[in-house]
């Protein structure tokens, strides 16, 4: 072919020349065509040694069957043999279609023949086309044969590969199936998700290597994280109290150091848990975008509540323990977490209250710097009561009453002239408890001044209402009239 191309390409043809420009066009063309079908008779002949290599397996593997049927080897050799099967009609697809184009080709070129427009030199040309057509024709079609004979040896040993196993008793199939799942397990177990470059240093020398990153490594990973969270959980009810009693801290500052703690110890069990399964950090490299744009959009709440609950950890605006009032929900907290804090009403209640509230809204901490709380009592009398017989029942109350501070002195006022009592105020200060309500304490001095009172002969007043009737401006109707 390629000393028909030269001389086809060689100088000094001219336009008389026409007939030998068209016999070395027809000559490079014939030539093309017998390496086409050289390189082709080359493919096919790999596929049949591919396939003569696959029989002498399947050979081996049945003569080794014939003596030693083993439940497992039956399954894998028949989900091979059904592999095979379906290669083989692959190749026999495409080795077929090869052959009808052979076919087609031998036509065209007869054609061509029986048309008398050729010189005698093209018509020798053409049947070599023919000739090589025809070879390519019979080879392929022996090759079919060959493939046919592969076909049928491979379905005859998958039915003895059935055979076999409908023999099997029910404790080998049992055995088999344990065995392809354990084998299938093991497939699962291994199977690799990504690969991460990692750089290693060997004698002194950076070196380049890539880890694949396997299921096996990330269950196992996530096996020593989640059992060392449970075991800092386990850890940090009793931490509290042992910070508190060790560092001579309050309960507040205890609590502070206890989170930092945690975030730390979950940090640190995170890169722990990586290192032992030989999972090279850079492997969450590759997801830096994505997670900051999840950040950006998907975690913008958790990460302000989350940085909420650091700065409230911090400042300590508010403690656990705490009165607060948040947007008219009055209760104490309980805990504060990283994400939301507990706040329990005082009706038994917990609300959850996100850590960005505290800090976005009005909050009311009545036990901020002390556990102090001040707490108003009202009290009306009727008209004509002595006032300072009224003041003094008040103070003789506030005295008795055992759980009303002395210091911070209580306040007793005469407030008001109201329209139907005189109207007394008492302030008076109390010591919040975790365990107690004071709201109880002012509910006790409530009862002790009606005592106090009615032993005084001192009327609470109630509201009263003087109507007036002038008999001049009355009109008498009859009955029945509006």
């Amino acid at each position: 072919m390629q000393q028909a191309r030269e001389a086809l390409s060689e100088p000094g043809k001219e336009d008389g020349q026409t007939e030998v420009i068209n016999y070395l066009q027809e000559l490079v063309e014939t030539r093309k065509v017998q390496a086409d079908a050289s390189a082709e008779k080359v493919e096919l002949l790999k596929i049949w040694i591919m396939g003569m290599k696959g029989e002498m397996l399947f050979w081996e593997k049945r003569y080794r069957l014939a003596n030693n049927r083993d439940e497992a080897e039956l399954q894998q050799v028949a989900e091979s043999l059904k592999k095979r099967l379906e290669k083989i009609r692959e190749h026999r697809t495409y080795i077929d279609s090869n052959l009808k184009l052979a076919q087609n080709l031998i036509l065209n070129e007869e054609q061509i023949l029986t048309a008398g427009t050729l010189t005698e030199k093209e018509r020798a040309l053409v049947r070599q086309k023919v000739v090589t057509h025809r070879k390519q024709a019979d080879f392929t079609s022996k090759l079919l044969v060959a493939i046919d004979d592969m076909t049928r040896n491979a379905q005859r040993f998958q039915d003895e590969v059935s055979h076999y196993r409908q023999q099997a008793s029910a404790g080998e199939r049992l055995q088999g199936f344990f065995d392809r799942s354990l084998e299938f397990f093991g497939v699962i177990w291994n199977y690799e998700l990504f690969v991460v470059e990692d750089t290693i240093s060997v004698e002194g020398q950076p070196v380049t290597a890539q880890r694949p990153v396997t299921i096996s490594k990330v269950i196992r990973a996530l096996l020593i994280l989640i059992i060392g969270i449970w075991l800092t959980m386990q850890l940090k009810f009793r931490f509290s109290d042992l910070i508190a009693k060790v560092f001579k801290i309050d309960a507040g500052s205890a609590l502070l150091i206890e989170k930092f703690l945690q975030i730390t110890a979950i940090f640190t069990l995170l890169v722990v848990a990586l290192i032992t399964v030989k999972i090279p950090l850079t492997a969450f490299a590759f997801m830096g975008g994505a997670l900051v744009i999840g950040v950006g959009f998907g975690a913008q709440a958790l990460i302000n509540n989350f940085i909420s609950g650091i700065i409230l950890l911090f400042e300590r605006p508010i403690k656990t323990g705490d009165r607060v009032e948040v947007e008219g929900t009055k209760g104490r907290v309980v805990s504060i977490g990283l994400r939301c804090s507990q706040v329990r009403r005082y009706d038994g209640v917990d609300i959850l209250v996100p850590n960005s509230e505290f800090l976005q809204k009005s909050v009311v901490n009545w036990t901020l710097t002390d556990q102090l709380i001040r707490l108003q009592v009202k009290l009306g009398v009727a008209y004509g009561s002595p006032t300072r017989e009224v003041s003094r029942i008040i103070d003789h109350a506030l005295d008795e009453h055992g759980k009303i501070l002395k210091k911070p002195e209580p306040i007793i006022l005469f407030e008001d002239f109201g329209d139907s009592a005189l109207i007394f105020s008492t302030y008076f200060w109390v010591e919040v408890h975790e365990t107690y309500d004071y709201r109880i304490i002012a509910s006790d001095l409530r009862h002790m001044l009606v005592k106090r009172l009615d032993e005084a002969n001192i009327t609470i007043a109630f509201p009263q209402l003087d109507v007036h009737l002038h008999s001049s401006k009355m009109k008498l109707t009859k009955p029945g009239e509006i």
